[in-house]
């Protein structure tokens, strides 16, 4: 992916733009001390925002995208699209080009936690022997297990903290039928969301699909197939 040319801020209305620029980012989650991070998708970086809005990328190199793990710059990334921040400040990242799910400490240290760099597939297992193809979004549950939207393999995966990975609904079939774990089946499961009740929420398509920590799903809004924007 070639990374965009630098520039000068532009005037607008006799104002100039800010110094800070980005480059299709995608998902943005907060810390505890109102820190904003960012997955910098077309970048291939994960950025920080101060609550003064003071941005610095803590992770990946912007124009040189890849799989390495590594400290700061020295790591890299493929087309990181979500991120979900810890109480411990541990980071992880659904990096989706890679088909791994990516770890980043408080120091700016990243490893990959789950899957492996350039394998597509749906193998349950731990660390580096499952696989995931596209994992979209995630998100984290009381208990510190992680939820992730693998969207072309049309699951929701769950990841323990120990690395253990497992299928927690969906068949792998294209569709939207409600049911318990791999019964139900999903069409393009992209964004997800935990309340405080474990309860997982997942937007799929034209509906939004809720799964109780049991892996009960239901279509919660929404219709399967029916595109609008009824209230």
């Amino acid at each position: 992916m070639l990374a965009p040319q630098a520039r000068e801020p532009l005037a607008i209305g006799g104002c100039r733009r800010p110094a800070a620029s980005f480059y299709r980012p995608w998902v943005v989650a907060p810390d505890a001390s109102g820190n904003v991070y960012v997955a910098d998708y077309g970048l291939g970086a994960i950025r920080k925002v101060t609550p003064e809005g003071v941005v610095t990328t803590i992770a990946g190199l912007w124009g040189s995208p890849g799989s390495a793990d590594g400290t700061g710059a020295a790591a890299q990334f493929l087309g990181p699209s979500g991120l979900v921040v810890l109480a411990s400040g541990d980071i992880y990242v659904a990096d989706q080009g890679n088909h791994t799910i990516r770890k980043i400490a408080p120091g700016g240290l990243v490893t990959t936690f789950a899957g492996t760099a350039g394998v597509q597939g749906s193998a349950d297992g731990q660390g580096a022997a499952a696989s995931f193809y596209h994992p979209f979004a995630i998100a984290v549950d009381s208990q510190g297990n992680l939820f992730v939207t693998d969207k072309d393999n049309k699951k929701i995966r769950k990841i323990t903290p120990a690395g253990v990975v497992s299928t927690f609904a969906g068949s792998g079939a294209h569709g939207q039928s409600d049911g318990s774990g791999t019964a139900a089946s999903f069409y393009y499961p992209s964004g997800i969301a935990i309340d405080s009740a474990d309860n997982v929420y997942v937007t799929d398509a034209a509906a939004i699909r809720k799964i109780t920590p049991a892996g009960v799903v239901t279509t919660f809004a929404g219709q399967a197939g029916v595109c609008g924007s009824n209230n």
